[in-house]
């Protein structure tokens, strides 16, 4: 499975995705199944949107996940799959969508323009314009939040679903906050020592200069005294 040339950045899915490198791919593809349900449910206008897409895959590959998903449009529910990093789909796909989780996620709810996330290259797409297109505006039209999707998967434990996935996103912002925290203060710190590097490297590089000229003063002396 590809990734964009890019590492990804410090994020709170970095961190959480590292468990998702041991732990088995079914929970995760149940779920995610869970949830493609639930939004056709939810959105019927989604399905009529895309009837004529049936067959069509689409990779997204959120790159601070250790795992991406292929959907594929049917004429009911899309068929998800999910699969690890450093694997290719089972079948190719005739579109990809790369970027953040939280990108993405802003994207599927249509809280962002997915132009503006591309062309400040936050969010890498390739593959059949027209399907890309075709599903970004079933997103947009649909309205839809992940959240109440997620807590649907819970079935009848549905509050509980809501409780633990509302402590779940408190906590993702607060550690995204100390991320940032932490990263600024990582950055902050970059030019100045940049800026001593590139010093020590001029005055090493004076050095050899001066090495190199008594080395070859001294070898012009030696010549002339052999003579």
């Amino acid at each position: 499975m590809l990734r964009m040339d890019s590492r990804p950045s410090l994020s709170p899915a970095l961190l959480l995705g590292l468990p998702l490198r041991v732990l088995p791919i079914a929970p995760v593809r149940w779920m995610a199944q869970q949830i493609a349900r639930s939004a056709l449910r939810r959105h019927p206008d989604m399905g009529e949107r895309l009837a004529g897409f049936s067959g069509r895959r689409l990779l997204l590959d959120p790159t601070d996940l250790p795992l991406a998903f292929v959907v594929e449009l049917t004429e009911s529910v899309p068929r998800v799959d999910v699969i690890a990093e450093g694997h290719d789909p089972a079948t190719p796909v005739h579109a990809t969508v790369r970027g953040s989780l939280a990108d993405l996620a802003s994207l599927a709810e249509g809280r962002v323009d997915g132009d503006a996330l591309f062309f400040s290259r936050r969010l890498a797409m390739s593959g059949e314009t027209e399907l890309i297109v075709a599903i970004r505006n079933a997103l947009d039209g649909a309205g839809m939040a992940l959240d109440e999707l997620l807590a649907e998967a819970f079935g009848p434990f549905r509050p509980l679903g809501r409780r633990i996935l509302h402590d779940a996103a408190r906590g993702y912002a607060r550690l995204e906050a100390d991320l940032s925290l932490l990263s600024g203060a990582i950055t902050s710190s970059l030019p100045a020592e940049v800026a001593r590097l590139s010093q020590e490297l001029l005055s090493l590089r004076q050095e050899l200069d001066e090495t190199r000229r008594l080395a070859q003063r001294a070898l012009r002396r030696d010549g002339r005294g052999t003579a």
